[in-house]
């Protein structure tokens, strides 16, 4: 089956490019792209610019919500990649609490301009970040403006600048990243290849599981630490946060008098949409 999606794949990369509008053919050899390891897998004719992110109106100005992103895309400025790692990031502004929620990236949705529903993780690929959240808040009513994007070599070098991350890792995992049993800091490079393992029950865990290690270390960060860290994120990432933004931000997870703790919670490929709206509205917005 992989030998023929990347067959697939290079036929794509022969023929003609097609339009939006194309035949069931054509979007049928780009579906076959997006599930193989092909890079730049939509051809431009099927990319297209998203205005907005058309956000949910009414919500609580306390909450800042935040769409993190973990592309392959090789090209941060075009960032047109598959995002395998999806997570709204929740900051109340007045306590300085922090909601992690993880998105079911493989489940399937319709998306406006496109002539079939795709999953989650590939509309990415067809307009990029506004695109991905505008699309994340029509199917779960949230307010989600500002997001972060990051491709492989910006989040080893993220990891690298804090000095690595610390993590608990199953004997499994060990083996799995290639590091020795019990080894509890990990690199950018070992960093990387634990949250790409997509086995276990711990798949939608793990990327949750790294971000929550991250904040315990900033919070233990000097100050010297956390400004280099901002300059690096500033440097090898896509995000439309702004500098100020982006300190704020940063003060709020460094903040050693906050009690809050990070919470982390998942939605399920095996609930509707609507339920899953249902429940992050429910932890967002009690």
């Amino acid at each position: 089956m992989r030998r023929l999606m990347i067959l697939l794949a290079a036929l794509l990369l022969c023929v003609p490019h097609a339009r939006a509008d194309g035949t069931a053919d054509e979007w049928a050899l780009i579906l076959a792209a997006l599930a193989s390891d092909v890079p730049n897998p939509v051809p431009t004719e099927y990319q297209f610019e998203t205005p907005d992110p058309s956000p949910a109106p009414g919500k609580d100005p306390q909450v800042m919500n935040l769409l993190l992103l973990g592309t392959d895309a090789e090209d941060m400025a075009r960032n047109r990649g598959r995002s395998d790692v999806m997570l709204v990031c929740s900051v109340r502004r007045d306590t300085g609490a922090i909601t992690l929620t993880a998105l079911p990236e493989t489940a399937m949705a319709p998306v406006d301009g496109l002539p079939g529903p795709v999953r989650l993780k590939y509309v990415n690929c067809f307009g990029g970040p506004l695109l991905a959240m505008r699309q994340v808040n029509r199917l779960l009513g949230l307010n989600v403006e500002r997001y972060c994007a990051v491709n492989y070599a910006s989040f080893i070098l993220a990891v690298d600048t804090l000095g690595g991350v610390e993590l608990e890792l199953s004997a499994q995992e060990c083996e799995a990243v290639g590091v020795p049993e019990h080894t509890r800091l990990l690199q950018g490079e070992q960093a990387l290849r634990y949250v790409k393992l997509r086995w276990g029950e711990a798949v939608t865990d793990r990327p949750r599981k790294l971000l929550d290690a991250v904040h315990a270390q900033l919070r233990r960060a000097s100050a010297d630490t956390v400004f280099s860290l901002a300059e690096t994120l500033l440097s090898a990432l896509d995000t439309n946060i702004t500098t100020s933004d982006l300190m704020d931000l940063l003060f709020i997870l460094t903040d050693p008098q906050a009690d809050e703790p990070l919470r982390t919670e998942a939605l399920s490929e095996a609930l509707s949409w609507q339920e899953n709206a249902a429940l992050i509205q429910s932890w967002l917005y009690p």
